[in-house]
This record gives C-alpha cells, sequence and structure tokens, in this order.
C-alpha cells in the first residue's frame, strides 16, 4: 500500500460520488482493475469499476438511502449494478474464488473483508491493482506498476504477466489466453516468457469458452486499432484453436509472381491494411483467402493459382461462422458478402459501377472498397505493371459521382413502375413486367436513353412489341 500522484481529476464525479457514499457509511472503495491500469498508463478508462468490503445488501442498503438506480442481475456473484448520471458502473463485494471445475466461473463465491485476498483472483498484475481516490492510496500486491514501468517511462514496452502461477490462472478461465493476447496487441506489450508458454501449452482448454465470448475477445482484438500480424504469427498455435480452419494456410506458399508471402501471412497483412476498425471487414480480411489451399493449382506458366477461391473460401467461412463465432445475421451477411466478391472486377466507367452499386447496395461497396484495397497493397507488381489491379479510388470517386448526380442504378430509382406499365402497355401482371423493367435499367445504365418517364414508356412499347 502507498500514496501515489492523485488520479482524481481523471476519475468522473459520478465514479467519485458512489466511492465517497461508501467511505462515508464507514466501508472501503476502491477502483480496480482496467480503469486503475488505464490511468496510469496515461489512457481514459472506459469502465470504472468500484469494490468494497460491504457486502451486497449493505451496498444495496447505502445506494437505496442515497437514491441511486441499482439493479441486482450480479447479486449472486457479489455484484450491484448502479445508474449515476447516465453511466453505469459495478460495485462488486470483495471475494475469493474457490475453483473453477468448468473453466468459466467459480464453484463458489466466498467474501473476504480485505483488498488483499481479492486482488489475487485477478487474471493480468496489470489489472490486479486497486485505488483509493479518497485516502490517495493504491494497491499494488503483485508489481503491476513494475510491469507498465518501462512503458510509462518511455523507453520500453510494458509485460503481461498473470497474477501468480500462469497454469493457475488459464485453468480458471481459459479465455484469459485470448485477453493476454488482446492486451498485448492492443498496447503494444511483452508477453512474459512462462505465461506465453502456458497460453500454448493450454491453448486447446479455448474449446471450453463459450462462442460468445470467443467472439467477444475477437472482436475486441480485430477492433482495436493495432496491427495483429506479429502476434498472431507468434501465437498461430493458438489462434488456429479458435478458426481450426486457418491452420491450412500456415507456411503455404502462393508461388505467385504477385504474392511476397504464404496465405497467412498474406492474411495477417491485409487485415493490418484495412483502413478502417470495423469488425466485419477485419473478419472479412482474416477470412478472404481461408480456401485458397483448397484450389491450388500449378498452370503451365509454372505459377500457382487459386480458382474459383473465393466462393470455396466463401463456403469455409460459413461453416466458421455458424460452428465457432456468434454474430448477427446482419454481420454474417457482411462478412460472407465480402469473401464471396473479394476478387470481383469493377472497371472504371459509370456503367460498371451502378451495375456493382444494383447489385451490392452503396453500403456493402464502401466495405469492399477497403478490403480489396487492403487486399491489393499486399501483392508485388513485378516491373510496375498495374494492368491487374482494380482502381480503386477512381471507382470510389465514380459512386460518389453517381450519388451526388442522382442517378439511376437500381429499379427503385427508375421512374416507371410495373403498374405504369400495365396501365401503359395494357398487359397482365405477370414476368413480362419485370423483364421490360429490367431491360429498360440496363439501357438507362447505359445511358442509351433517359430516366424520363415519357421516354421510357415509349421504349417500353417497342420492348413489348419485340418480345
Amino acid at each position: 500500500m502507498r500514496h501515489i500522484p492523485s488520479y482524481r481529476e481523471l476519475i468522473p464525479f459520478t465514479a467519485m460520488d458512489l466511492i465517497q457514499e461508501l467511505h462515508s457509511s464507514k466501508y472501503e472503495a476502491y477502483l480496480v482493475g482496467g480503469c486503475v491500469r488505464d490511468m496510469t498508463i496515461g489512457i481514459e478508462p472506459h469502465d470504472w469499476d468500484i469494490c468494497t468490503n460491504a457486502k451486497p445488501d449493505e451496498i444495496v442498503g447505502v445506494l437505496k438511502r442515497n437514491g441511486f438506480k441499482i439493479h441486482l442481475t450480479g447479486v449472486q456473484y457479489g455484484t450491484v449494478n448502479v445508474i449515476v448520471g447516465g453511466s453505469e458502473y459495478e460495485i462488486t463485494t470483495y471475494r475469493a474464488d474457490t475453483g473453477y471445475t468448468d473453466g468459466r466461473h467459480p464453484d463458489a463465491v466466498k467474501y473476504v473483508s480485505e483488498i488483499h485476498e481479492d486482488v489475487k483472483r485477478r487474471d493480468f498484475t496489470i489489472n490486479s491493482m486497486a485505488y483509493d481516490p479518497i485516502n490517495n492510496v493504491l494497491i499494488d500486491d503483485f508489481g503491476g506498476q513494475k510491469d507498465l514501468e518501462n512503458y510509462i517511462k518511455g523507453y520500453g514496452r510494458g509485460q503481461i504477466k498473470t497474477v501468480g502461477n500462469p497454469v493457475d490462472r488459464f485453468n480458471e478461465d481459459s479465455l484469459r489466453i485470448l485477453r493476454a493476447l488482446r492486451f498485448a496487441i492492443k498496447f503494444g506489450f511483452d508477453i512474459e516468457s512462462e505465461t506465453l508458454q502456458a497460453m500454448r501449452e493450454h491453448a486447446k482448454s479455448l474449446d471450453r469458452v463459450s462462442k460468445e465470448r470467443i467472439t467477444e475477445e475477437l472482436y475486441k482484438i480485430l477492433t482495436c486499432g493495432k496491427p495483429i500480424t506479429p502476434w498472431f504469427m507468434i501465437c498461430s498455435s493458438i489462434i488456429k484453436e479458435i478458426i481450426p480452419e486457418l491452420e491450412k494456410c500456415f507456411k503455404f506458399e502462393q508461388n505467385n509472381k504477385y504474392h511476397k508471402h504464404d496465405v497467412y501471412e498474406h492474411i495477417l497483412n491485409v487485415v493490418d491494411n484495412c483502413k478502417s476498425n470495423k469488425f466485419e471487414i477485419k473478419l472479412a480480411a482474416l477470412l478472404h483467402d481461408i480456401g485458397k489451399p483448397d484450389t491450388y493449382v500449378v498452370g503451365d506458366d509454372g505459377y500457382g493459382h487459386f480458382y474459383g477461391h473465393p466462393e470455396v473460401s466463401c463456403e469455409i467461412a460459413k461453416n466458421i461462422l455458424d460452428k465457432h463465432l456468434r454474430l448477427t445475421v446482419e454481420q454474417s451477411t457482411r462478412v460472407l458478402d465480402l469473401v464471396k466478391y473479394h476478387d470481383i472486377t469493377i472497371a472504371n466507367t459509370k456503367a460498371s459501377v451502378k451495375r456493382a452499386m444494383n447489385k451490392h447496395g452503396i453500403d456493402m461497396l464502401e466495405d469492399w472498397f477497403i478490403l480489396k484495397q487492403a487486399d491489393i497493397d499486399d501483392h508485388i507488381f513485378p516491373d510496375n505493371k498495374w494492368k491487374h489491379s482494380l482502381d480503386v479510388p477512381r471507382i470510389k470517386e465514380l459512386m460518389q459521382i453517381i450519388i451526388a448526380e442522382q442517378s439511376c442504378f437500381s429499379l427503385k430509382e427508375l421512374n416507371i413502375n410495373g403498374n405504369i406499365l400495365i396501365k401503359e402497355l395494357r398487359i397482365k401482371p405477370g414476368k413480362q413486367i419485370g423483364k421490360i423493367l429490367h431491360s429498360l435499367l440496363e439501357e438507362v445504365i447505359d445511358e442509351k436513353i433517359d430516366n424520363d418517364t415519357d421516354v421510357l414508356i415509349r421504349r417500353a412499347r417497342e420492348l413489348n412489341k419485340v418480345d
């Protein structure tokens, strides 16, 4: 226990109010975990967790007396949720866990009276610190500040190290293996050697973790805005446990003059090249070439080719999303569309861009631009011959021009519809209506006719006579 320079100016007044109320009622109260870590390294925390020696019923009593809005959804684990000033906080009683038979949940929750007992159950040293802002006291029993010291002083990297024996920590909750990986990626930290060895040795235990928790951790990794390539290479034996289908890509040489990396390295570089932190784009990048090993052939030119790999990759990706991860229908649809169509060709013409807009939609193309450019950026072009590369910026520019001009690129922008055709052509509803409408759309896209109702009616009459 020691006094440190005050963090008070970094702490929301709503969190301070809660801590003050507990102190005023003669209880201890500490900020704990990630918020203390983030304040220590100068990052603004997003979550403010509080722990106290007050029992759950005592926490509820203090909060109710002071008019706070509470939720008891986690009270069986010693946690009371409170909403104040539009923010939600978790206040948890000091506790000691009593074993993890299922590799996730403690078998029982035992309340303890000392903060020093509570921090023993934390995962990593940098997350085991507790801070009392009223008395300006930091609890750091496991050297969290020491593991952050080089980073704080600006002459090195921080360190991810478990609290106590890493085997025990990972047996308690296997998801901590991915959490360690995430912290190393997010903060640019090293992983202490014994911790890293235990991560690798216990990677197979990740099969005990639910799809939801795996997906949440993968989401945080892919959207943290930091390169994944170095750590995904070092920890490939861990990555294959959450996405086994990636293993075929490890060290699979492409034997292609347009590629400088094997399939796995290429995939990771494309993820990092994506100028977006959108989860669907990053996940699509991680899966976009996963079908290459299954489609590899050596052509007459002596080079490796992967004919049809986007479709095969899409099939494999669908199995991954169904079997290993848990996404919403909308997320899955976008990821699979990006994988399936990542290799399509769009010419630098308005007509070609309009057809792409009609088939895929504007939102999907916005994501596709990012993935496609990231893929191109990991290619090499011998003799500076770019003829096999799409001009993504120009295609994007053309799409913006089409939108600004309110040009017609789909049936809903066409200034004619089925009801008008039925009336003007005096024909019955049926396939002929759809056939004429699609023919009109094609001619408008190709700028053979104007998107004018009278013009469209005249042309529709001609098409109907021909048919």
